[in-house]
This record gives structure tokens, C-alpha cells and sequence, in this order.
């Protein structure tokens, strides 16, 4: 999938550096246009810009291609509207190309927004793993650095499972250190076998709409009000909150710093200051997600989410995010080993996790909490009821996590 995406972006690219050639007039004389050959270029070069990012940062595909595309189909669709009020270039080739190329954008737009969740895209073909991890109600597989979870009926919704109908014990005879493996429609481990139609997967896409209008520090408040913490002024307050309320990594001195950094990071968008907290908090902690991770995760999913909201986006978020979460956090497919600075720095599952937080891509309430519409106002607070729930602490380290984010971004960014 991410192929055809490149594919997609390429071409429309070319098509638009041919468009521009031919009004600058290098391709063909007489069609010359100036503002259409300005316009034509600009969309090459964010075609381009999409196609690059495709390339640095694999894991962002499918983004790259409904950004890059989008923006790309409202600058055609301006053309258009040029060319009905007789502002724009009128001649035979100009509309046959603006239909042609409306066609197209659309094609690749839908391409992308059918770009298969997490785990489809790791089990299209035939893989072998090694279960990392099993207990009553999941089981961890490491497909070459990415985590594939399996869980049951009463593990919430994660970003890189397969979540079974059964109950708790349909684990029973999956051991650790046993083989796995995945194909499409499949997968196997230790006596188990989990089946469905490739043609038509149940699945749903645990990718968090990004949020747009106010209301991103009301929800970070009221998150954290949920949790207990009511003294928000400057991060060292913010911090000393946390650990009054019982975030372990907050109530020691290195963690402490370290979290103070994360959250001056969000204040000041400053990507030295994310870097420096992330070389603290990564791997802090006991377990598979250390709760170092599990901020840091909750911290780049809430920035992916709402900070376009609160004026972070584009150069500015993209980074802070490669601050937070370094490349390479859980592989890509194509690492030997998921190695990555990241993935050595941390568990293989947390490195998963936070690879895909970066994508707005979170266990399921979590992403009730990031969701500003009237239908995430109705659902946070049962959502996070549900997410306390989660792990040894985790799920909490992410609430608390992404309130703070929240609130912060709106405090630099006056968005409310």
C-alpha cells in the first residue's frame, strides 16, 4: 500500500511539473500562463514534499499521501473555478487536464484513506515471530521489532492487536519464547489460531481525527481535574501534580527532570528540550511499557492530534514528534531485527506503541480523551474510566500524559 501511495504522488508530481514546463512554455509554445505555471509548480513541489517524507519517515505514508493530495486537490480545484470565471487558462488541453487530474488526486485521496490499520499492513504476507510475552488476556508476538498483540474480550481496543471474541484463558496454552507466525487472514501461536476473510478483515482504525477549533486546554483541564490534579500554572507545578497523584516516574528526582522537560518541550514547541526528556524517559520504568514510554507516547499522540488546533503543525510538530519518538521505533517491515535507536533503547512493544502514538494511532480510550467532537465529549469520561484500567499503571500514565499535553498546548496557543 505504501507503494501505490509513492506511486500516486509521484505521478501526479510529474503530471504537475509537465503543466507547469508547458505554461512556462519549455514543452510546447503558445500555451503560456503565468499565475497557472506558479500555481502548477507550488503543487509539484508539495507532491514532492509528500513524496519525501513518505521516504524518510515510512511510518507516515498514508498521512503524507492524504496531506500531500489534499492540498493538491483544493489548489486544482481553485484552478478550476479560475478557469469557469474566465480568470484561469480556457483552451481545450487546460480543461481536459484539470478533469484529468480531478480524477486522479481523488483516486490517490481514496488510495491513502483505505490505507490498511497497523497490524494489516504486517501481515499481508507470510511472517514468522517469537512470542515475547503471554498471560490470561494477551499475548505479544515481535514480528521483526513491530509487537503484534493478541487479546481478549477484555483488553480495550489496541492499535496493534487482533482482539479475540473469547474471554480470559483462550490464552492458556500460548507459552513465551514459542513460534508465530502471520499471514494474510492468519495468525498462529503456541496451539492458537486466530482466522478471518482477508477479502473483507473486521478491523477498525484506531487513527485519532485531527481535532480543529477550541477546546483543546478545556479537555487537558478536565482530564486532569478526573485524575486529581487541580494546580496547573508552570510545568514544575504541573509535575509536583503528577506526583501527588501517583505517577511513580514524577516522585523521583531523575523522572521529575525528565518529565519537566516533556512538558516545557509542549510549552516552548521546542524539539531540543522533547529530545533531551525523551533521552530520560525512555525505557524509565519496570514491565513492557515502561511508564516513561507510556508519557512519551501519550505525549506525541496528543501533539499529533491537537496541536494542529493549538498552531502546532507542519515543520513544527514534525519536529517535535522526531524529537520524542526517533525513527526507527519499531521497525518498519524492513529493519533486521526492528533495530532502531529507539527500539534499543526500550521494549520492542513500547517501541511499537510510541511509533505508533506519533502516528495519532492509540488504544482505544485513549483516543475518546483526543477527541473534541460533541460524540468524544459524550464518551471521555467513560473512556477514561476504562483506560485507568489498562495495564499496571499505564493506562493512567497516558491519561495523565495527554491532559498535561492538552492543557499546555493550549496555554502557549490561547485556543481554550
Amino acid at each position: 500500500m505504501r507503494q501505490r501511495i509513492r506511486a500516486f504522488l509521484l505521478f501526479e508530481a510529474a503530471a504537475f511539473a509537465a503543466a507547469a514546463l508547458v505554461h512556462f512554455g519549455v514543452l510546447v509554445d503558445g500555451y503560456e500562463h503565468r499565475e497557472a505555471r506558479v500555481a502548477e509548480s507550488v503543487i509539484a513541489l508539495v507532491l514532492l514534499a509528500g513524496l519525501a517524507l513518505s521516504l524518510i519517515r515510512p511510518a507516515w505514508t498514508r498521512e503524507a499521501g492524504l496531506a500531500a493530495q489534499g492540498l493538491a486537490l483544493l489548489g486544482t480545484l481553485v484552478g478550476v473555478f479560475t478557469i469557469i470565471v474566465g480568470v484561469g487558462p480556457r483552451t481545450a488541453p487546460d480543461i481536459v487536464y484539470h478533469l484529468g487530474i480531478v480524477a486522479v488526486l481523488v483516486w490517490g485521496l481514496v488510495v491513502a484513506a483505505r490505507a490498511p490499520a497497523p497490524v494489516l499492513e504486517r501481515v499481508r504476507g507470510t511472517a514468522g515471530g517469537t512470542v515475547l510475552g503471554a498471560g490470561a488476556t494477551a499475548a505479544w508476538i515481535d514480528l521483526g521489532g513491530f509487537v503484534l498483540a493478541v487479546t481478549t474480550r477484555e483488553v480495550p481496543l489496541l492499535p496493534n492487536a487482533v482482539a479475540l471474541t473469547a474471554g480470559a484463558g483462550a490464552l492458556d496454552r500460548v507459552a513465551p519464547g514459542g513460534a508465530a507466525s502471520c499471514s494474510p487472514g492468519r495468525v498462529s501461536l503456541g496451539g492458537l489460531t486466530v482466522v478471518w476473510d482477508p477479502a473483507d478483515p473486521p478491523g477498525w482504525d484506531p487513527t485519532v481525527p485531527v481535532a480543529a477549533g477550541a477546546g483543546v486546554g478545556r479537555r487537558g483541564e478536565a482530564v486532569l481535574a478526573a485524575l486529581g490534579v487541580r494546580s496547573l500554572r508552570a510545568p514544575p507545578d504541573l509535575v509536583a501534580g503528577l506526583a501527588r497523584v501517583g505517577l511513580a516516574t514524577a516522585a523521583e528526582p531523575d523522572g521529575a527532570a525528565g518529565i519537566e522537560l516533556l512538558l516545557r518541550a509542549v510549552l516552548d514547541r521546542d524539539p531540543d528540550l522533547g529530545a533531551a526528556a525523551s533521552g530520560v524517559l525512555l525505557g524509565r520504568g519496570p514491565g513492557l511499557t515502561p511508564e516513561g514510554d507510556d508519557l512519551l507516547a501519550a505525549v506525541a499522540a496528543t501533539l499529533t492530534t491537537l496541536g494542529p488546533a493549538a498552531g502546532v503543525a507542519g515543520v513544527s510538530l514534525a519536529g517535535l514528534l522526531a524529537a520524542l519518538v526517533p525513527q526507527g521505533a519499531a521497525g518498519d517491515g524492513h529493519a533486521a531485527g526492528g533495530a532502531g535507536r529507539l527500539a534499543r533503547r526500550t521494549t520492542a512493544l513500547a517501541a511499537t506503541l510510541l511509533e505508533l502514538a506519533a502516528r495519532g494511532q492509540v488504544v482505544e480510550p485513549a483516543g475518546r480523551l483526543l477527541d473534541l467532537s460533541p460524540a468524544g465529549e459524550r464518551a471521555w469520561r467513560g473512556a477514561l474510566r476504562r483506560l485507568e484500567r489498562l495495564g499496571h499503571g499505564s493506562g493512567r500514565a497516558y491519561a495523565l500524559g495527554i491532559g498535561s499535553a492538552a492543557w499546555l498546548l493550549a496555554a502557549r496557543g490561547g485556543v481554550g
